[in-house]
């Protein structure tokens, strides 16, 4: 595609000619209008001529500019997100009184709430420092607790998806990270740290609808949390293409023709070609992407996705694989966690069964291993870990209904790693589905709370046992087909009673269980038309619309890959 480009300065607003000159396609940097109102009018009148206009969203933030609006609005709308409590104060007494109440402490940082390049920032460490401050920089400053650090990250992200990330380090004796104040910068190769930052800048740019945009994050040098810092809407990238040699004017442009395809290509296609076409900007959702469309669809790009990756999870040779098996199981309370994932009707369940988030995902490891590579890990796992551990697990689990049910998918999932996992072992390892159907059936029937949690968490429960029977998409389901087929109607009955409350992903799993089982739901016309209204504004993947969801987290490129591949597989 002919892409051309030119740059513009809008110099009065009245001017008819210069929204003529324009393209099809806008990006605002900067022009000769007053910063605040006068972009906000001009991007008004663009949208309201039908130009595409990137970052178009400034329009319904108007404060997005200030720093103090930033960090209340992603606290107050994503939870996942470390935010800094920022303070503004009326005046110095008015600061010292909020010393006095604990809201700051020395030392602390004071910055402009509406500024850039770090000028005007200032460390304060004592009473003297806040009577050197002029009132006025008290009256337009924002203060945040001082967060020791050596050094900040800067990740650019268009088109929702983040392109690299880059640390910025002060000169020796400053506090300040900018690069304008003479620091240093240095591309983030730690795939980890990268991966954790992506994952901030995507939720962050999706909360506040950017498809261009720097995302700044700090890391506590004493507990290695990260924190988001700011954004800047407008961000420079000559320092950061220098810094990471990533080519950004061509990223801008490739996003251009995305936005344009918008109005001509099919959604399932657009969908299709932002996360195939841009599987390098996944970050840690690669194995999970790759997985899932490899074994839908056997297609041979995505095993060599895979085996690029294949090191990370299973080392180079046994020795590797080992370590990484009793990484998994010395960090089992970070497993753990993701089963309650602050879900306090989960929790108690969780407690009792303390080692199930650590071993389903060593049992998922071996199930992934055999599909995808052929590689059976058991010999491995055995050194580690006895059958007759975990088959006592396996035994607690179904010798206790309520408990099954409240683990929901992690549950589900255990059993159908252990049917697996078992299955060349004496005895009958099969599990008994005709009983767990009698369980799901008098769940439903006796369910009378409208908590639409607990709707869902039986809802993941039943696809993720049609999941597990098809060893996660590996093959068709053919033994007590009739029985799975029974636990579709009921995932299909609750989620038509419940259609408006529950998210994209649910229905999106739900038809993906319909095809496993070769049949077509009757709520599948419905649900594709859903998705034809999800389509995110800032780019080509599908974003929860309709369910009312307060936190804004699922709604980035990352975050929304899970929803993105289910819909990839139902309609291909």
């Amino acid at each position: 595609m002919k892409i051309d480009c030119a740059k513009k300065d809008l110099r009065n607003l009245n001017d008819p000619k210069i929204y003529k000159s324009l393209g099809d396609i806008v990006l605002w940097r900067s022009s000769s209008l007053e910063p605040r109102v006068g972009r906000t009018t001009l991007l008004n009148i663009l949208i309201k001529q039908g130009k595409t206009v990137i970052n178009r969203s400034i329009v319904d933030y108007p404060a997005i500019i200030f720093k103090q609006f930033q960090q209340e609005y992603v606290r107050k709308f994503n939870k996942k997100i470390n935010t800094i409590p920022t303070f503004t104060f009326f005046n110095k007494n008015d600061l010292k009184s909020g010393l006095r109440d604990g809201l700051l402490e020395f030392p602390f940082i004071k910055k402009p709430n509406l500024g850039s390049k770090g000028q005007g920032i200032k460390l304060i460490s004592d009473n003297c420092d806040i009577d050197e401050l002029e009132e006025d920089e008290v009256k337009q400053g924002v203060f945040q607790n001082f967060i020791e650090n050596d050094g900040d990250y800067r990740v650019l992200v268009i088109g929702g998806r983040p392109i690299g990330a880059m640390k910025r380090v002060g000169k020796k004796d400053s506090f300040v990270n900018n690069v304008s104040m003479g620091g240093e910068t240095f591309r983030v190769d730690n795939e980890k740290l990268e991966s954790s930052l992506f994952e901030i800048a995507a939720q962050v740019a999706a909360t506040f609808n950017l498809g261009f945009c720097g995302v700044d994050v700090i890391k506590n040098k004493r507990t290695g949390e990260l924190f988001f810092l700011e954004l800047n809407t407008v961000p420079q990238w000559e320092g950061f293409q220098k810094c990471t040699k990533i080519n950004v004017a061509r990223e801008l442009l490739l996003y251009c023709q995305e936005l344009h395809n918008r109005n001509i290509v099919p959604i399932r296609q657009l969908v299709v070609q932002c996360y195939s076409e841009h599987s390098d900007k996944l970050a840690n959702k690669k194995f999970h992407f790759f997985t899932r469309m490899f074994l839908w669809t056997k297609d041979e790009k995505y095993l060599e996705k895979l085996n690029s990756i294949k090191h990370k999870y299973y080392g180079n040779n046994e020795e590797e694989l080992l370590k990484i098996l009793k990484s998994i199981l010395k960090k089992k309370s970070v497993y753990q966690k993701r089963i309650c994932n602050k879900k306090d009707f989960r929790k108690k369940a969780a407690d009792k069964y303390p080692m199930l988030g650590a071993y389903s995902e060593i049992l998922f490891r071996n199930l992934m291993s055999k599909n995808v590579f052929s590689y059976d890990l058991r010999p491995v796992i055995k050194k580690l870990i006895s059958d007759e551990e975990l088959l006592k697990l396996k035994k607690e689990l179904l010798s206790d209904e309520k408990d099954m049910l409240s683990l929901s998918t992690f549950s589900a999932n255990f059993l159908y790693f252990m049917e697996d996992y078992m299955s060349e072992e004496k005895g009958d390892n099969d599990l008994d589905i005709i009983r767990i159907l009698d369980v799901v059936e008098k769940d439903v029937a006796n369910k009378k709370e409208k908590d639409i949690e607990l709707v869902r968490n039986s809802l993941y429960f039943i696809t993720h046992l049609i999941i597990g029977e098809s060893r996660f998409y590996k093959r068709e389901i053919i033994k007590n087909r009739d029985v799975y087929q029974k636990l579709l109607l009921i995932a299909e009955k609750i989620i038509g009673d419940n259609y408006l409350k529950l998210s994209l992903d649910i229905k999106m799993e739900l038809l993906v269980c319909a095809k496993l089982l070769k049949t077509r739901s009757p709520l599948e016309n419905m649900i594709n038309q859903e998705a034809e209204m999800s389509l995110s504004e800032i780019n080509n993947f599908l974003v929860d619309r309709m369910n009312g969801r307060r936190d804004l987290s699922p709604r980035g490129f990352l975050g929304s890959e899970h929803r993105n591949v289910l819909y990839i597989m139902a309609n291909l």
